[in-house]
């Protein structure tokens, strides 16, 4: 009997998984493995044992994966991984002994643990300390510092919206800004799979006004979608009947990269602005003026920081000044705006 390839195999999987068939999808993708051993979209397969609700042998894959050359698993991947990995041990698993990320684990259930059980800022603030800004439980770190760090709501939004839509940790952040009030950030995709991940961000809005409220603030997205391809999107405070509505033309358009990038433009013009990442003011190709500045308020902070986070404080001033002497614009932008984030959590 001629055995089926393996990638006709994942190809059935992923519909399987866009249906919501994740435990069927997870088998499929198992038997497309047993084939060559290669595994094959590790995200996706990931994301159907989590949603089939196999996160023991999911926290158990991620563990492999970090730690093992696996055939399959490629390094753009292993960001999402850990980060995927990261929530999984502080919902019940733990990572392995031997795990480079055992120790920040037991500082992340601490940290968590003394803000549950109602620890002062202070004390939530000492052990946070003690989770790397580098680290996969990153997210934890941002959520309970905008929780407990500042009254500011404009900061403790920032603090949030360092948290990537597409993180584990994204439904976590929500919570989190629905008790701090004020606004709420809503991230708009286009795609057809019901994994949010799997689909492409064409842009993202704010309901403004919110109400501050306990865990529960129940927020209402409607959306509607004409024959046009136009997409009206309506988001409610059920508590307050609080409500924005905008609308997004050619939503479901099937755009190449040019159409791609004129969407997101036109999608930013409704939204206004995109954010800056406070480090000051830049160029026409994106380099940032205030560079020197930026270098020394981090080396101001060289002697507070904590050792992981001195580290990568040293790793980021020595990014920035090696891209300026290579006139590498791009790497530059980048790594100033990860200097900046870092900045602002440490002066927070």
């Amino acid at each position: 009997m001629a055995r089926i390839p393996g990638d006709r195999l994942v190809g059935r999987g992923k519909v399987l998984a866009a249906k919501g068939m994740y435990k069927e999808a997870a088998m499929v993708f198992d038997n497309a493995t047993a084939i060559d051993g290669a595994v094959h979209e590790p995200l996706i397969y990931l994301a159907c044992l989590v949603k089939a609700g196999d996160t023991g042998r999911a926290a158990r894959l991620c563990s492999r994966f970090l730690d093992e050359d696996v055939k399959g698993v490629t390094s753009e991947a292993l960001p999402r991984i850990a980060d995927l990995s990261a929530a999984l041990w502080l919902s019940g698993d733990h990572p392995p002994p031997a795990s480079s990320l055992a120790k920040v684990h037991d500082a992340a259930e601490k940290a968590l643990a003394a803000w549950s059980g109602g620890a002062d800022a202070e004390e939530v603030d000492a052990l946070l300390a003690a989770i790397p800004l580098r680290s996969p439980f990153k997210p934890l770190r941002l959520v309970l510092k905008s929780l407990t760090g500042t009254e500011d709501p404009e900061r403790r939004r920032k603090l949030l919206d360092m948290i990537p839509p597409d993180s584990a940790f994204e439904s976590l952040a929500h919570a989190a800004g629905l008790a701090i009030g004020g606004d709420l950030k809503i991230n708009v995709f286009q795609g057809e799979s019901r994994d949010a991940q799997e689909n492409i961000q064409i842009g993202e809005f704010r309901v403004v006004g919110l109400s501050r409220s306990p865990p529960g603030n129940e927020i209402v997205v409607d959306l509607a979608l004409d024959r046009d391809g136009i997409l009206q999107v309506t988001a409610r405070e059920k508590r307050t009947g609080l409500q924005q509505r905008i609308v997004i033309d050619q939503a479901i358009a099937r755009l190449g990269e040019a159409g791609m990038a004129e969407a997101r433009e036109r999608v930013g013009s409704l939204f206004g602005p995109a954010k800056g990442n406070g480090a000051g003011s830049g160029t026409g190709d994106g380099v940032p003026l205030n560079v020197a500045e930026l270098l020394a308020r981090a080396e101001a902070k060289l002697d507070d920081a904590g050792e992981e986070d001195r580290a990568e404080l040293i790793d980021l001033i020595e990014a920035i000044r090696d891209a300026r002497k290579a006139c590498d614009s791009a790497r530059l932008t980048a790594s100033c705006e990860q200097l900046s984030d870092l900045i602002f959590y440490l002066e927070t």
